[in-house]
């Protein structure tokens, strides 16, 4: 998966544009300072440090000084669970989704039986 597609699914799974764009950066950086995240992500100079702080909140990364804030990612089990789990979430949507358009009533167009009608 390319860096852009590995973007918009971190979104997809919930982290903003921002959050998904600093995490990847860092996945690929290694260790590195809040401006060289910044640079490498995009995201903007002013908003990194709240960006790296929601991130190490989520337990994604963790930040600490040396001379600068600096910041590395976590071991990926963290993140594998939470995303495992949003996706998990998204299946059980899906077949939620199924089984409500499978009953009568749900489907567009469909009238629901009711006892006054005798259906």
């Amino acid at each position: 998966m390319d860096t852009e597609s590995l973007v918009e699914t971190l979104e997809a799974a919930g982290l903003s544009p921002y959050q998904s764009a600093a995490y990847v950066a860092l996945l690929d950086l290694g260790t590195a300072s809040a401006t060289d995240v910044a640079d490498a992500s995009g995201v903007p100079a002013p908003r990194i440090y709240d960006v790296l702080r929601t991130l190490e909140e989520l337990e994604y990364i963790e930040t600490y000084e040396e001379g600068s804030l600096r910041a590395r990612a976590h071991s990926p089990s963290i993140v594998l669970d939470d995303l495992r789990g949003r996706a998990n979430r998204l299946e059980a949507a899906a077949e939620e989704v199924e089984d409500r358009w499978e009953q009568p009533g749900w489907r567009p167009g469909a009238r629901a039986s009711s006892p006054a009608s005798g259906r």
